[in-house]
Formats: C-alpha cells, structure tokens, sequence
C-alpha cells in the first residue's frame, strides 16, 4: 500500500497498529476457526506461528506499508516457526485474502 502523501511523520508509526488489527480481523474474517493473535508491532501468529507480517517505510512524503500473508505455503526452516492458511485448514486463495 502506498500512501501519498502520508500522514504527519510523528503518526505514521501508528499505521503499523492500525494495519496489524486490520490484518488480523480480516484473517479471522476468512478463518474464524483459527487463533489469530497480533505479536506487537508487526507479525499476525496463527496457532503461536507466524503467518503474516508488515513492514513500514517512510520516503520522503510517502508511506509505504508492505504486506505478506503466507496463503498456501510457508518456510519450513526459519527463525520463528511458520504456518500459512492452507495448512491450518482455510480453504483461502490469493484472491480471497486480497479482497479480504
């Protein structure tokens, strides 16, 4: 996402909170079975593994907010253990969480 301008420089850290509930409600849209917990500031757990995570970046007078869901696949080896929404049983697509 891109946001142009962003908002005063002060705030935006706080897009990263408001865009971690975000995340996390419309994951629990799609899966409500699942456990969807937001570890603080950035990463969306799923069952006490990762499945999703956010970085934010100031440039300039742009915001720039990444997003990446692991939809059907996720690292086998990493430094956190990882889950993706195929394997906790959603059924989700790609679409489906873009449009989530």
């Amino acid at each position: 996402m891109l946001l142009d301008p962003g908002p005063d420089p002060a705030l935006a850290p706080q897009l990263t909170f408001v865009a971690a509930l975000a995340l996390r409600d419309a994951l629990d849209a799609l899966w409500p079975v699942a456990d969807f917990k937001v570890k603080w500031p950035n990463d969306i757990l799923c069952n006490g593994a990762k499945i999703a995570g956010m970085l934010l970046e100031q440039a300039n007078r742009l915001i720039i907010l990444g997003v990446g869901v692991n939809i059907t696949a996720h690292p086998d080896v990493a430094l956190y253990p990882a889950i993706s929404l195929r394997k906790v049983g959603s059924g989700a697509s790609v679409d489906d969480v873009l449009m989530g």
